[in-house]
């Protein structure tokens, strides 16, 4: 009887490892596909227009710009001079997102202006 047993004991001892490395490999396969699903998410790229950041650095009234592009969107950021206007900023940020959408008409246009750490113009064309 004892060794009946015995014999019982160590066979649910064996079955109950067995079940819980199943368990953990299944895991980890769940694990691995939503892995996967990330990567495939990923945002487009972000690409600078050199030739439309270099003219946009001209104005007079800006301290620092850039253009660039991502995936369906043409975007230009302008640092504002303190002596400009909020009126004026906002002009120039509407005159440069009308030019911008002449050379991306296949893209939505966001011009952005920040003067002081605020943001004081925010124009969109689709």
């Amino acid at each position: 009887m004892k060794k009946t047993l015995r014999n019982f004991t160590i066979f649910l001892l064996i079955l109950a490892a067995f079940m819980s490395f199943t368990g953990c490999s299944l895991t980890q396969k769940n694990n691995n596909s939503s892995k996967t699903e990330v990567k495939t998410n990923e945002a487009p790229k972000i690409v600078e227009d050199k030739k439309n950041t270099d003219q946009l650095k001209t104005h007079k009234e800006l301290l620092d710009g850039k253009v660039y592009t991502q995936g369906d969107y043409a975007v230009a950021t302008m640092i504002i001079k303190d002596n400009v206007s909020e009126a004026d900023a906002k002009t120039l940020a509407e005159s440069y997102a009308k030019q911008l959408k002449q050379q991306y008409s296949n893209k939505k246009i966001n011009v952005q202006a920040v003067k002081g750490g605020k943001n004081i113009a925010n124009v969109t064309l689709n």
